[in-house]
């Protein structure tokens, strides 16, 4: 007997531990708190319950619903939904520890035990205590129902255990009979009497002898036999019967407190742990220990058996393990129709044509009493058999002949200790008619023995070896660590070396071409000389196998029957409830055997792995008969035809129009995709199938996917390649309808329309690349009308009439005619202004201008100043405002002429305001003479424009002038201090200080001047209006071209300043310079 360990985890120390009744989940309850919901087939956890307060003691899963119950040091009872992993109430009522829960096999009662010394009944459907059980004077540590009639044992740490009878407590709780009023009463006052013990539990019995605290006790699942363990040690035995219970013997051998102890479910044994850190097994006939498992460091505080399989678990200080006691792998062997197995340590033989299954030897005395046979080699030559076992640490053997008549054994079983031969060994196999090999693990040696078992030959393997099987004809599979070595013994050679993790079992196949090797994982598929495989990974165990006719390997797992072509492709064929291990298949049968060696037949559907190996192989008139003889539907045939590269044979499977979707855009199956497609009527699904189109060449789907998709920027490219000009010239119409302006360009690109492409530009604020364009097309009347909008956008300017003889001007200064022969008209030459830059750099050359800044200063600029200085202002204001419009026009050479150019604007602008405002003051005189204050205030407001000193004299002199006239002395004298600071002539100088002298001996103004204050530290100017704007000009409007500052109702006016701007218009300022 030994201990397998099937799962084990590491966590907080486990104080109770459940099974789940069916699925493979394992729960925990800790000592920090904590559940843990573990999946003991897959090694991983499931989930965490954290909602008790300090250590969880009792856990139990009920057997038909998906509930989980839990007892703490909180005093709480908590019922989960292990499903959607969420607490559904909390029972509340102890007053200490709760040690242990358990659910009720039949009815909705959960039993609780607790430090408080009573044990509750609870109904989980109504969330109410039903029975309180008081009469221990001690903690109770266990209390757990009978599985089958109405009892309950309890261990206490007062030494005692006792049995309670809660018949009375059923037939309460599920009488549906009509009650009289004294009887319903009777039944609602029933709860008084918890408070003294419920008279529907009675204690039945009373078992002492522990001599201190008892841990544990539990009844045997048939036996009227209760088992106890407590902290003297000693596990005792108890009997009842209808009237009394007494102890029948005691079991002694464990060192510390005795935690748990149970009955094996199946065996006549009894498992115990305790925190002397040892799991004991033990004879329940003998009363003596059969086994001990023994761990470093873990004390063991709990332990389950698993209602159903034959699974323990344990729970330790550093987690918990899930263990067997004893490999259920039956041993057997398959000749032709016959297999040959063992079963209640007898040697059978089934044969499978007619049914018959017969014993034909006993192996009773082979190894261990509690251990079944391991393996089983048949002789078909000799009809002989080796069957293997374990004894301790060495394995041992019988090698005996099976009688020839089956019938015969029908009487007295012959044993092979008698009629065979007996040897150790750790492994045993046939090689040969009358030769067989046994591998000594611990010596590392396989001899090779007669039927006699005498010692033919001794070998020494290459490699340490832990296992070994039958490799052909005088051959042995050795398996090591790292792999598979195929021996011949013969030679005692190498033959061939295989990589794959350790093997554990061979399975050749039927015409010995093949072999799958089979790990704990894995399973190698190889050919008969081991020198190509295929590794096949199961996230599970792999626990059998069987090689079909045609060559493809089915095996089983826990909870599957796979299968798994020889070029490594797998998939399920069926699921099981319980693991099977196959012996055999045959066509639409796999023989197996179940855990209890009993032989059983499975009908499965070989249709799925008969089609994919048929196309594998190529054979496509197999695969066209399964097509029309069978109804192969589902997601693994269809992934299987695409991965091998068949997606056009996967269609005809495919009812789901996506994945049919999918196929017929691999296999290039327009004329389906474009059905699904139509279909589906998914955006991401024209995508595709246009893109398909497009790979094939077929325009037609690729402009109805386009269409569908809206793209319209490939479509119009669609319709250029393909030459579809129509086409292109309504998608021009539907850009410009949609406002898509990069789809209008691009359209304008492919149908050649320059004038729409310039068009283009100009509507979306490009004004100088929509010029370019015009321009390079040889568009005349766009250029033009471009380069004005382009204006407009850094200028503002928005009348152009008065640009247009300048307009002119410029186009004819760039250009030279020739005059040719008479017949021929004069030939154009055009003028650059950069001739030596762009020599030989065409992209380069500027057009030559009509003027030049260095004329304008030199000509117009000086008659301007001649004019101010003539007083001809009206002739003045006619020149400044000439020039200005010229500058517009005017290209800059170097950035410090396009900076020279913005100062003779603001120059202009001065010059032209103050003008203004004095042709004003002048017109207002002879208009309306009464106005004085007002004549005042356009005189001041004259001496603010920034002119030249001369001009600003004359400015400031007549200002002092008018202001004298009307004995405004203090703001005449302010005049003539701005004009001393001038140096003027001496005659003036000598007006203007006696001016100054009047004032000091006079500072006052006889007329009030409100629109004017000499103080004002900035001097903005309306040019509209030709009235001081306050603040310096906060809140006014400027003119984008000139800078003239307005006050906000002239916004939208066209300047009065250049005649050309708009007031207030958006300008990104004016560029005199190409560079």
């Amino acid at each position: 007997m030994q201990m397998l360990t099937k799962f084990e985890s590491k966590s907080n120390r486990v104080k109770g531990i459940a099974f789940h009744p069916k699925l493979p989940l394992l729960a925990s309850s800790l000592h920090n708190g904590s559940i843990q919901l573990w999946n003991y087939q897959t090694g991983t956890i499931y989930d965490r319950l954290e909602e008790h307060d300090g250590p969880v003691r009792g856990i139990c899963f009920h057997p038909s619903q998906p509930l989980l119950v839990s007892g703490g040091d909180d005093y709480k009872i908590k019922v989960w939904n292990h499903k959607t992993r969420k607490c559904l109430f909390t029972l509340n009522g102890h007053l200490d520890y709760v040690r242990t829960v358990f659910f009720h096999h039949e009815h909705p009662w959960i039993l609780s035990a607790s430090d408080d010394q009573t044990i509750r009944i609870w109904n989980w459907q109504s969330r109410t205590c039903i029975a309180i059980l008081t009469g221990h004077n001690h903690y109770i540590m266990c209390a757990q129902f009978h599985p089958k009639e109405d009892l309950i044992v309890s261990a206490s740490m007062d030494q005692t255990v006792r049995v309670w009878d809660i018949s009375g407590l059923r037939k309460k709780n599920t009488s549906a009979q009509p009650m009289s009023i004294e009887e319903q009463i009777a039944r609602a006052n029933s709860g008084q009497a918890d408070l003294f013990g419920n008279t529907d539990v009675v204690v039945k019995y009373v078992l002492e002898g522990h001599d201190r605290g008892v841990n544990w006790a539990s009844f045997h699942p048939t036996l009227p036999l209760i088992v106890s363990a407590g902290d003297d040690r000693q596990i005792k035995l108890w009997r009842m019967s209808d009237t009394k219970a007494w102890e029948v013997d005691t079991c002694r051998g464990h060192f510390n407190n005795v935690s748990c102890a149970l009955f094996h479910p199946r065996h006549e044994l009894i498992i115990s742990d305790a925190e002397d850190k040892t799991i004991r097994v033990w004879d329940m006939g003998k009363r003596t220990a059969v086994q001990t498992f023994r761990r470093e460091s873990d004390r063991f505080w709990v332990l389950t058996a698993h209602p159903t399989l034959n699974l323990f678990a344990a729970g330790h200080d550093n987690g918990l393990i899930v263990f067997k006691l004893e490999r259920e792998r039956p041993a057997f062997a398959l000749h032709q129709n016959n297999l040959f197995y063992v079963r209640d340590k007898q040697v059978r033989s089934l044969d499978y044509a007619t049914g018959a299954d017969v014993p034909l030897l006993s192996v009773k005395r082979l190894g261990n009493q509690y251990v079944q046979p391991r393996t089983l080699s048949y002789n078909p030559a000799e009809r002989s058999v080796i069957v293997t076992s374990t004894s301790g640490e060495q394995g041992v053997f019988d090698v005996a002949p099976l009688p020839r008549d089956p019938a015969a054994a029908g009487g007295d079983l012959a044993d092979s200790s008698s009629v065979g031969k007996r040897g150790q060994g750790s492994s045993v196999i046939f090689v040969a008619r009358n030769r067989f090999a046994v591998l000594d693990k611990a010596a590392q040696t396989i001899e090779i023995r007669d039927l006699n078992n005498a010692v033919t030959k001794t070998i020494t393997p290459p490699q340490p070896t832990n296992e070994i099987f039958f490799g052909g004809t005088a051959s042995l599979i050795l398996s090591t660590a790292t792999g598979v070595i195929l021996y011949d013994i013969q030679q005692q050679k190498v033959l061939a070396e295989l990589q794959s993790p350790t093997v554990k079992y061979v399975v050749w196949s039927l015409d010995g071409g093949m072999v799958a090797l089979l790990s704990k994982h894995t399973i190698t598929l190889a050919n008969k000389t081991l020198t190509s495989s295929n590794l096949i990974h199961e996230t599970i165990r792999i626990k059998s196998a069987a090689w079909d006719e045609s060559g493809v390997l089915l095996y089983s797992t826990l909870n599957h029957i796979k299968y798994a072509l020889p070029q490594g492709d797998n998939g399920i064929i069926k699921t099981l409830e319980q693991p099977v291990y196959l012996t055999r298949v045959k066509g639409k049968t796999v023989s197996c055997l179940d855990r209890s060696a009993r032989p059983q037949n499975i009908a499965i559907d070989p249709t799925e792995y008969r089609f994919k190996l048929a196309l594998v192989q190529g054979k496509f008139d197999e695969v066209l008969s399964i097509i029309k003889n069978s109804n192969l539907v589902g997601q693994a045939i269809i992934a299987f035809l695409q991965k091998k590269g068949y997606p056009e044979i996967a269609l005809h499977f495919v009812q789901d129009k996506s994945t049919r979707f999918d196929l017929a855009i691999e296999c290039g199956n327009l004329d389906v995709a474009l059905e699904t497609a139509e279909a589906i009527n998914a955006a991401e699904v024209w995508e595709r199938l246009g893109a398909a189109a497009l790979r094939q060449g077929n325009h037609r789907i690729v402009e109805r996917a386009y269409q569908r998709t809206k793209n319209f920027e490939k479509l119009s490219f669609l319709y250029l390649i393909t030459g579809n000009v129509d086409k292109l010239a309504k998608m021009a119409v539907i850009a410009e309808k949609r406002g898509d302006h990069l789809s209008r360009f691009h359209n304008s690109l492919y149908l050649g329309n320059a004038e729409a492409r310039s068009a283009v530009l100009q509507d979306v604020g490009l004004p100088a690349l929509a010029y370019a364009a015009a321009k390079t097309s040889g568009l005349a009347d766009r250029a033009a009308a471009t380069a004005m909008t382009l204006l407009s956008r850094q200028a503002g300017i928005v009348d152009f009439a008065p640009l247009k003889p300048l307009f002119l001007a410029s186009y004819l200064s760039a250009r030279s005619f020739l005059p040719a022969a008479p017949s021929v008209g004069p030939m154009e030459v055009l003028l650059r202004r950069n001739n030596e830059e762009s020599e030989g750099k065409v992209s380069k050359a500027l057009p030559a201008a009509p003027r030049t800044v260095q004329q304008l200063t030199s000509v117009e600029l000086q008659e301007g100043y001649k004019a101010v200085s003539t007083n001809k202002l009206a002739d003045a204001e006619h020149i400044f405002r000439s020039l200005l419009h010229q500058l517009v026009l005017t290209p800059a050479k170097t950035e410090a002429e396009a900076s020279e150019i913005q100062d003779l604007i603001v120059l202009c602008r001065e010059y032209i305001l103050g003008v203004s405002i004095e042709l004003g003051r002048r017109q207002l005189v002879s208009s309306d003479p009464g106005n004085v204050s007002r004549n005042l205030e356009l005189a001041a407001l004259f001496t603010h424009a920034q002119l030249q000193p001369p001009h600003q004299s004359l400015a400031l002199r007549s200002a002092m002038t008018e202001a004298r006239k009307v004995n405004n002395y203090a703001m005449a004298a302010s005049f003539a201090r701005r004009l001393l600071e001038l140096s003027p002539a001496p005659a003036i100088a000598q007006k203007a200080q006696q001016i100054i002298s009047l004032a000091e001996r006079s500072p006052k103004d006889a007329v009030d001047v409100a629109g004017y204050d000499p103080l004002e530290r900035t001097f903005v100017v309306c040019a509209g209006s030709h009235v001081l704007i306050p603040a310096g000009g906060v809140g006014s409007v400027q003119d984008p071209l000139t800078g003239a500052r307005y006050l906000p109702e002239f916004k939208g006016t066209l300047c009065r300043i250049s005649q050309i701007s708009e007031v207030g218009k958006l300008g990104g300022g004016l560029r005199s310079f190409a560079g």
